[in-house]
């Protein structure tokens, strides 16, 4: 049956609710040997084995459990390369998809490339449905859209978000799945989440109270024959993804109380909530079925984990 559009205020953290600090525990980097130039995308299995993107040196990298380097594909090539930026992992697949292109590949989980398709538009992100699936949100011809394709480049669906502005930033928007099929959309430079069950119909909303609608704006452009261009200075929400009990983990931006280290959970009826506040800035999250929160830090050349403890009645 499916569930009725329902618009619920989501207030994070809560009355006598406060952020906790997220446990530290270690970083991959630079200092443990292992050298990014800049990570775009980081996913992983549940086995303690993961996956990171670098956009500038055109590589995927295969992470064991104790964090060493286990294996790389890709290299920099003499033409023209946008690099690998969002990356996704499933059973014994990785789907990377190339920085504002339409280009889809999948490889093993040994690394060994296994095709290639062409999405309808530039890819801004990409997750894995429980069946193997895939939901790519993506820049098209008509705007920016939810694209569903089988792993062999079929398409299997287009999805128009219900609250597109028609705003080139304002509609950019993050995705993320969980084992349920429940799939979520977080805005950028909207303070908006939108939750849809597996067949990508809209189920309700949700938006973080501790932060605005908007970020203010800048002009760019003045001047008597020149278009003024106002953008949105910096963005509201930098990162989403799920953890094993199906809640919704959002990495803030540059308005939160901790810019770019507050860290929003909430459950899919958003009826549960928590906060909790990580040691360094972030620009992209993962979590594992341990609770272990994987955090590519401000400079894109290393990640963080944490530990994530919930209080007694939360998440």
């Amino acid at each position: 049956m499916a569930m009725p559009p329902l618009l619920l205020a989501l207030i994070l953290p809560g009355p006598g609710m406060l952020a906790q600090d997220a446990e530290f525990l270690r970083s991959v980097g630079p200092d443990q040997g292992a050298i990014f130039l800049q990570i775009e995308g980081i996913s992983g299995w549940q086995d303690g084995c993961w996956m990171v993107s670098d956009r500038l040196a055109c590589t995927i990298t295969l992470i064991d459990e104790n964090g060493r380097i286990a294996g790389e594909a890709g290299t920099r090539g003499a033409g023209p390369s946008s690099g690998p930026a969002s990356i996704d992992c499933h059973d014994s697949l990785v789907a990377v998809a190339d920085f504002a292109s339409p280009r889809v590949q999948l490889f093993t989980r040994g690394l060994t490339h296994r095709g290639t398709f062409q999405s309808q538009g530039a890819v801004i992100d990409l997750r894995f449905a429980p069946d193997g699936t895939l939901w790519l949100s993506a820049h098209t011809r008509r705007g920016k859209e939810l694209l569903h394709y089988e792993p062999g480049g079929r398409l299997l669906a287009h999805v128009l978000p219900a609250t597109l502005t028609g705003e080139a930033f304002s509609d950019v928007f993050f995705c993320a799945t969980g084992r349920d099929g429940t799939l979520w959309l977080a805005y950028c430079v909207r303070n908006l989440i939108e939750v849809y069950d597996s067949s990508g119909r809209l189920w309700h909303t949700l938006s973080v109270k501790e932060l605005p609608p908007e970020p203010p704006t800048r002009s760019f452009g003045r001047g008597l024959f020149r278009p003024v261009l106002h953008l949105p200075d910096g963005p509201l929400i930098r990162s989403i993804a799920t953890d094993s009990d199906g809640n919704l983990l959002i990495l803030g931006g540059d308005y939160g109380t901790h810019p770019g280290r507050d860290l929003y959970v909430v459950s899919p009826d958003g009826s549960r909530n928590s906060a909790f506040t990580l040691s360094r800035r972030a620009t992209r999250i993962w979590v594992n079925d341990d609770g272990l929160l994987f955090a590519v830090d401000d400079s894109k050349s290393r990640i963080d984990l944490y530990r994530l403890q919930y209080r007694a009645g939360e998440p």
